[in-house]
């Protein structure tokens, strides 16, 4: 069978996978699609596959001046830094830097980088001192982007650029639902969800024999918990992300 590309095909893989249809299955193809659902939410907060970095840009409008925040989209799970929202001027002829170029390295093979690189430096230090960047304050919950800056100084139609991250989209990336990771996640929360809606019954099959959901809820249980603790140690979000 070709791997899943969508959430039918990967909820289809799963109830192959318990037994499907040779045995019958006492869960709901709804129950199904819960769990999935609940497989990725802990995939996207996790696993380190299951976001990914980006710079989100946003051209503020007169109503983020009044709001005084940007709404970011929901796919936005944290934002670690506002980059410089002043009037860049680096390819004009009076930049600071363009100057050092043009003086320093207008010959690349016979002219050292020393000198360029302790002016860079130089700058990048002032910038520090003068070009202070303004604090944020981000709640993944309700998307809103604080910035703690003097908003009379923000012009509207300037364009802010966000270093941020957000979730793997499945929709985007119909690969997410070929990870192996996501897939033995996603099985073992439906067969502990079958197990623990056949515990509710006490069977008794041909040959006296009586059926025991219970090895069924431990074992899926403990293929969760080491799931789960891999993802903790090989995934957490990054340290430095707010949100």
């Amino acid at each position: 069978m070709p791997l899943p590309t969508n959430k039918k095909e990967f909820a289809e893989r799963i109830l192959r996978g318990l037994g499907y249809p040779t045995l019958p299955i006492e869960v709901e193809i709804e129950t199904i699609y819960d769990r999935i659902d609940d497989a990725l939410q802990f995939y996207w907060e996790y696993h380190y596959e299951g976001i990914e970095k980006l710079y989100f840009k946003h051209q503020i409008t007169a109503q983020d001046r009044t709001n005084r925040y940007i709404q970011l989209p929901d796919c936005v799970t944290g934002v670690t830094r506002v980059l410089d929202m002043g009037q860049s001027s680096a390819n004009t002829l009076f930049n600071v830097r363009y100057q050092i170029a043009m003086s320093d390295l207008w010959d690349l093979s016979g002219t050292s980088l020393i000198p360029y690189w302790i002016a860079r430096r130089h700058i990048e230090m002032f910038n520090e001192f003068f070009a202070v960047q303004p604090a944020l304050r981000f709640n993944r919950r309700n998307g809103i982007l604080y910035l703690d800056t003097d908003w009379e100084m923000i012009i509207e139609g300037q364009w802010l650029v966000a270093e941020a991250y957000r979730i793997l989209d499945p929709n985007e990336s119909p690969k997410v639902w070929q990870d192996r990771w996501l897939y033995n996640y996603a099985y073992n929360l439906c067969k502990r969800q079958m197990a623990q809606n056949l515990k509710k019954f006490s069977m008794t099959l041909p040959g006296n024999t009586t059926f025991n959901a219970e090895p069924m809820y431990q074992e899926a249980q403990t293929a969760i918990d080491k799931l789960e603790q891999e993802a903790y140690e090989a995934g957490m979000p990054p340290t430095d992300v707010i949100g």
